[in-house]
Order: C-alpha cells, then sequence, then structure tokens
C-alpha cells in the first residue's frame, strides 16, 4: 500500500469514528462530565495526528484536511442518529440534561477546536521524524555544529 492509500484509509477510518466519537462525546458532555468529552475528542485527535504523522508531510497534511473536513460533517450526521436515542434512553433510565442553545454552540465550538490539533500534532511529529532523520544519517552531531560555526562558506 502507497502512502496516498495509507492516507485516504486513516482519513475514512478517523473520520468514521469521529462521526460516532463526537456525538456521545456531546452528549457526555451534556450529562456525565466536561472532562471526560475532552479526553475523548482528545484522544481521537492525538490518535489521529500520529498515525498521519507518520506519512510524509504532503500526504500527512492532505489527510489531515480530509479528515478534519469530513469530520465535521460526519459527526453532525451521526448526532442526529445518536442524540434522540440517548436523549430517549436516559429520559426512561435517568435525567436528561438539556443545554441551552449557547451550550450546544459552545460544546460543538469546543469539540471542533480540540479536532482541530490533529494539525499541530503531525506536525510535531513530522518535526521529530526529520530531527531524528538528521541526527541518524552519516554525520555526527558534533560535525553537524563544526559545520554550522565554520567560516569556509559551507
Amino acid at each position: 500500500m502507497n502512502d496516498s492509500e495509507r492516507s485516504m484509509k486513516y482519513f475514512i477510518l478517523f473520520s468514521i469514528g469521529a462521526a460516532v466519537l463526537l456525538p456521545v462525546g456531546t452528549e457526555v458532555y451534556a450529562n456525565l462530565s466536561r472532562g471526560i468529552a475532552a479526553v475523548i475528542v482528545l484522544a481521537l485527535a492525538v490518535t489521529a495526528g500520529i498515525r498521519f504523522g507518520l506519512l510524509p508531510p504532503k500526504k500527512a497534511l492532505l489527510g489531515c484536511s480530509a479528515f478534519l473536513l469530513s469530520s465535521i460533517v460526519l459527526s453532525m450526521v451521526g448526532f442526529a442518529a445518536i442524540h434522540p436515542a440517548v436523549k430517549s434512553w436516559l429520559t426512561e433510565n435517568s435525567k436528561y440534561f438539556e443545554m441551552t442553545l449557547l451550550d450546544w454552540v459552545m460544546c460543538w465550538a469546543k469539540t471542533f477546536a480540540e479536532l482541530g490539533t490533529v494539525f499541530p500534532i503531525c506536525l510535531a511529529v513530522l518535526g521529530i521524524r526529520k530531527l531524528c532523520g538528521r541526527l541518524e544519517s552519516g554525520e555526527s552531531s558534533s560535525q553537524m555544529i563544526d559545520d554550522a560555526f565554520s567560516e569556509d562558506g559551507k
């Protein structure tokens, strides 16, 4: 499997995961704990960022962009299916806490902002890989430092 196919495979898998996890995280936010909801979304973003970061830079950024944009759409579709089921189950078995419109907007804004951390995480992994690649190349770090301060014009 080449890098383009791997990037698209990750994008599809993580987008489908977001279609389920983001609405579930929203229900957790509304009825259990805002901290747990944040952990759910950040776990998805960190996992996606690391997996995409292991690909070449162009493929990684393409996959991250496709994942983020499709997650927004698919999570809204997933929310339309999951919310009524969760609400009916909670009203039968417990108390369902209604949120105001402003609370819903803030919840989704926080969720998408947390999901946006996929880019910095991916870039950090790419940077670490690049740094490790330079250090593992044939040139030693002391030689690189000597070359940096040489006056030869290299």
